[in-house]
């Protein structure tokens, strides 16, 4: 699998969809807490969440390089090491599309640059997109009106994630 998309048509405004996706809250909440700032060229961010199989530093450092708000943002995604001390992976790029659709906005997310990624890492990131855009985004979405996002969405213990010891920079 050399890419990977997955849609949704989301009943919300695409303005309220832009805010989920560039709220460092509503971020946090629905995918991972993060140091994201500003939906603007060259902004550097990181996921950060407890290390797992997958990445044995639990941060995955990004970019923006790529953004028309409210359509269209794309991010640099580089997934740290599976093994502490292993190279880290070919870095990725996450695109996320919207349009307005009747009463609603669909939502595309493509990824590239899976190739050469371990081989179970297309399989977690299908089945992980899949989870947080159809479960999490709706219910973080659920706290967004007229573009801001009231944190409290999604509590702590049904995030697909776990985060115990973050520093104090990253948004939870």
């Amino acid at each position: 699998m050399k890419t990977l998309k997955k849609t949704i048509l989301l009943p919300h405004e695409i303005e309220d969809v832009w805010c989920a996706l560039t709220s460092p809250e509503a971020l946090a909440e629905w995918l991972m807490p993060n140091t994201f700032s500003t939906p603007t060229v060259g902004t550097q961010f990181r996921f950060q969440y407890d290390p797992d199989p997958i990445c044995a530093t639990g941060i995955v450092h990004c970019e923006v390089i790529d953004v028309s708000p409210p359509y269209s943002m794309t991010w640099r995604w580089q997934n740290g090491p599976q093994k502490a001390g292993a190279p880290s992976p070919p870095p990725m790029q996450v695109k996320w599309e919207l349009k307005s659709e009747g009463q609603g906005t669909r939502l595309t997310l493509t990824q590239t640059g899976l190739k050469g990624q371990p081989w179970f890492i297309p399989f977690a990131m299908s089945f992980g997109w899949s989870a947080y855009l159809k479960r999490l985004l709706p219910k973080a979405l659920a706290n967004v009106s007229n573009g801001t996002f009231l944190p409290g969405a999604i509590p702590m213990e049904k995030r697909l994630y776990k985060a115990t010891n973050l520093p104090p920079e990253v948004t939870r």
